[in-house]
This record gives structure tokens, C-alpha cells and sequence, in this order.
């Protein structure tokens, strides 16, 4: 059943009190001086699937008997109606088992851990300034982490989402950069080595 919303029945946001309105115009709450519009609109359909009736020959549900079978718990292997199915993680199963012994898989099927290796090069850049002999080690593998970073990107949309294009070129510049500076660091140590022998 809808609800008819009349006009009376319009109250401001602000202080609560009902307010005289007509759609579309611009109006002044009369107890806290509130400039307002109001816009009414159509209320949208509201689509609700009902379950199915079960016939002679159908499955029912095994907690609506008069509701015809849409699918099996994949924990319990009852059978269930459109109003008891929920699927989690590609498997069928009824709001009963959920809220009893299936709550692990609840659980589980809304915990989630993505790695995070975009951090790694972030805390490897600040031990590598930190202590900057270390470096040697630290930088190829940042590289490598920057890869592995690039690799989820593409597998992973969530993970696209949470590290952006911009995210992952400040990564490429902090891990390439430091891999540069690494090498023309290595480079000067190989030069003033074989200045200082010959």
C-alpha cells in the first residue's frame, strides 16, 4: 500500500515544524525563517518478487511449504524459495543456515584482503633514505614490487580502484628514481675505485 504524501505534511529540515507548500516555489519557514524549495514528485514503483506457488509436482520450500523451490542450500541441501535464497560466493544458501550455523560463511564471504604492495614501496623508499647503504637490496626490490603492483592492477578492479593511474605513476617515480639514483651511485663508487688505482 502507498502512502499519499499531501502537501500539509511537508515539515523544514531545520526545526522540524509543518510548513504550507506548493511544488516548485520558493518558500519561507514560518517559525525559523528557513528559505526553501519543495519539488513533489511521482513515488516509483516499488518491484517486489513474490515467490512462486508450489504445484503437485514441484519441490517446496522447507521453511514456506507453500512456496515452490528455486534452488538447494548449499549447507543444509534443503530446499528453498525465492525468499529464503541468498547466494554468496557462486553457492545457494537459506537465510536460516546464514543466521544459524553457516555465520563463518557470512563472515567470510564479506571479509576480504587485498595485498598491498604499493605500500611496500613506500616503506622500502623511506628505510632506503633512512639507512641509504641498504639500498642495494631495497631497490630491485621496489622494482619488483612496482610490477607486482602493475600486475594487480589488471587482474584486480577493486584494486584499480583503490590504486588510481596517479597512485601508480608517483610509485613508478619513486622506485625507478631511487633505482637511478642507486645506479649512478654504484657507478661514482666503480669510477673512484679505478681513478684512485691507476
Amino acid at each position: 500500500m502507498i502512502t499519499r504524501l499531501e502537501i500539509n505534511d511537508i515539515i523544514c529540515p531545520r526545526c522540524g515544524i509543518g510548513m504550507d507548500a506548493r511544488s516548485g516555489e520558493e518558500m519561507r519557514c514560518p517559525h525559523c525563517d528557513l528559505k526553501t524549495r519543495v519539488l513533489l514528485f511521482r513515488p516509483l514503483p516499488l518491484l517486489v518478487e513474490h515467490p512462486t506457488p508450489a504445484g503437485p509436482e514441484d519441490a517446496a520450500c522447507a521453511h514456506h511449504p507453500a512456496n515452490r523451490a528455486v534452488a538447494v542450500c548449499a549447507g543444509t541441501g534443503d530446499y528453498i524459495c525465492s525468499l529464503c535464497h541468498v547466494a554468496l560466493d557462486g553457492k545457494s544458501y537459506s537465510v536460516q543456515y546464514l543466521e544459524g550455523a553457516g555465520k563463518s560463511i557470512l563472515t567470510k564471504s564479506y571479509t576480504h584482503y587485498l595485498p598491498r604492495p604499493d605500500t611496500e614501496i613506500v616503506t622500502l623508499a623511506l628505510f632506503t633514505l633512512l639507512v641509504s647503504f641498504l639500498g642495494v637490496i631495497f631497490i630491485p626490490l621496489m622494482i619488483l614490487r612496482f610490477f607486482t603492483t602493475r600486475k594487480l592492477r589488471r587482474e584486480n578492479p577493486l584494486y584499480a580502484r583503490l590504486v588510481g593511474p596517479g597512485r601508480m605513476a608517483w610509485l613508478g617515480i619513486v622506485a625507478f628514481g631511487f633505482g637511478a639514483m642507486a645506479a649512478f651511485g654504484v657507478l661514482a663508487i666503480i669510477v673512484a675505485i679505478v681513478i684512485n688505482n691507476s
